[in-house]
């Protein structure tokens, strides 16, 4: 209930701050009353009554994530800032730590894939910054996972990112031509569009090399 408490007093803080009314919000696709109970905490309302709310409000979706997060990062988008800057920086003491926070995640919850997918990207990077050998079974098991994606988004464009290095240059050339198939989301997200365009950058430095 702590989340929906948390996505209610939002709801109130835009309606509040834009000067619009219950009626307003709701658009006449729901009632007034269920939308003054969601904002106070006492009940639930669909995700497509959360869309018409926004929709209503002229808010847009990533506007409201930033209210949701009280303008702050994920602590996953922290840590995958955090890595990047170890790395540029061959930073081994940070990168290790940051190890040990996805392992110690993976003890807590062995099946949580995506914990064991985050823990061989550090690893990697480790690895890279020490200048010692990446494992294939743990390209492998990143590989495998973004073959079973029909579309990537970010998360995948990271974890193909960060072992693209590691790949002959046939290999280079299929993933390049599956992001080029499976990653649509770029199309009309301009931060998407900013990673692919990054993306391939780093392709083409890698092919050079």
């Amino acid at each position: 209930m702590e989340k929906n408490l948390k996505t209610g007093i939002i709801i109130a803080f835009i309606r509040e701050t834009k000067h619009l009314k219950l009626k307003e919000m709701t658009g006449g696709d729901f009632s007034e009353s269920q939308l003054a109970k969601f904002e106070k905490g006492e009940t639930e309302i669909t995700v497509g009554k959360l869309f018409t709310v926004l929709e209503n409000s002229n808010v847009y979706l990533d506007e409201f994530q930033n209210l949701y997060n009280e303008y702050e990062q994920s602590d996953e988008y922290n840590y995958r800032h955090e890595l990047a800057v170890a790395y540029a920086q061959k930073n081994i003491k940070v990168i290790k730590e940051i190890q040990n926070f996805w392992e110690e995640k993976c003890q807590q919850k062995p099946d949580n894939k995506f914990y064991q997918i985050n823990k061989i990207v550090v690893k990697i990077n480790l690895a890279m910054a020490k200048g010692s050998t990446v494992f294939k079974e743990d390209t492998d098991f990143l590989m495998n996972y973004l073959e079973s994606i029909s579309e990537w988004g970010r998360y995948e464009l990271w974890i193909f990112g960060n072992c693209l290095r590691h790949f002959d240059d046939n290999a280079l050339e299929y993933y390049g031509m599956q992001i080029l198939g499976k990653a649509n989301y770029y199309h009309s997200i301009h931060l998407n569009q900013q990673i692919v365009i990054r993306t391939f950058l780093n392709l083409i430095d890698t092919w050079l090399r």
